[in-house]
């Protein structure tokens, strides 16, 4: 049996208009890892990450 391995991450602060996104975006490929952002009506952004 395979396990991948996931992870939740809320992340807090300033996050538009820095290049958060990119940035991340070019970290998970770097890293082979899949997943989706999304705001949340706090102002914080969700990133859920997997292993392919």
């Amino acid at each position: 049996m395979i396990m991948n391995k996931a992870i939740k991450l809320i992340i807090q602060g300033r996050v538009q208009g820095v290049g958060y996104r990119c940035w991340f975006e070019q970290q998970a490929l770097a890293l082979e890892l899949k997943g989706y952002v999304k705001n949340l009506a706090t102002g914080e952004v969700e990133r859920d990450c997997w292993e392919l």
